[in-house]
């Protein structure tokens, strides 16, 4: 916020701005503006004003109101701003009925001294309440915050613990079939030289079969004596 006060205590002086307090004219302006949620909020006292009203007016979203709101506003300034919040403002910009006009006829210095006061006091008491009642929310959501990444970690951490389970089960499903798969082929391997031993086997028995059917042949055509065809017989396999 900002204050517009007098000709000598003025320090903010914009383009535009007139000489704020003028003891002829019987008044003193004074503005504050603030942001509240990105929304401006300016509070103005008219330079000329009565003992009958402060002049006060009050502008919030670029609308004007009055210090007497209808109860939608009331309440939306309460909700954003807590209660007599309008209140505060009326001690802090000096804008009360007789105060105000005996806060145009001191001198700067006292002004500038009564102005200080209240805000050292009001102000800092207010927005000390407000911030502290935002901090305490914020502490709030924090711990809903913190609670609710407690609850995201232990399920992140079960849902860690079954991969685990589940990687380390095929693990010991590949191992198993590669054991298995060892003792296909060695089976295989097995069995084929089992065949070829069989083979060879039945090789050795047609080559059998088909020498005796000539031995049998020749005795029967030859006539040949049972005790030399026997020993021929012997000499023939021996060289086989």
């Amino acid at each position: 916020p900002y204050w517009i006060l007098t000709d000598k205590l003025l320090t903010r002086k914009g383009k535009g701005d007139a000489v704020i307090n003028d003891s002829r004219e019987g008044g003193c302006r004074g503005r504050l503006e603030l942001t509240v949620d990105g929304d401006p909020l300016v509070i103005e006292r008219s330079r000329k004003h009565t003992t009958a009203g402060t002049g006060l007016i009050v502008i919030y979203k670029g609308d004007p109101l009055t210090h007497r709101l209808d109860g939608d506003k009331q309440a939306e300034l309460n909700k954003i701003l807590g209660e007599g919040f309008l209140d505060f403002l009326l001690k802090t910009v000096i804008l009360r009925e007789g105060l105000s006009n005996k806060f145009s006829k001191l001198g700067s210095v006292a002004r500038q001294e009564l102005l200080e006061n209240y805000l050292d006091m009001t102000a800092y008491e207010y927005f000390s309440k407000y911030i502290g009642s935002e901090v305490r929310k914020l502490h709030v959501q924090i711990s809903g915050l913190n609670t609710e990444a407690s609850f995201y970690a232990g399920d992140l951490s079960r849902l860690r613990e079954r991969i685990k389970s589940l990687v380390d089960k095929q693990a010991q499903i590949d191992a198993s079939l590669e054991q298995d798969i060892q003792k296909l082929v060695v089976m295989r391997d097995t069995h084929y030289r089992t065949l070829l031993n069989l083979k060879s086997s039945m090789q050795n028995t047609l080559a059998s079969r088909d020498y005796m059917e000539k031995a049998k042949d020749k005795l029967i055509s030859e006539n040949t004596p049972l005790s030399f065809l026997v020993d021929e017989l012997r000499a023939e396999r021996n060289s086989v």
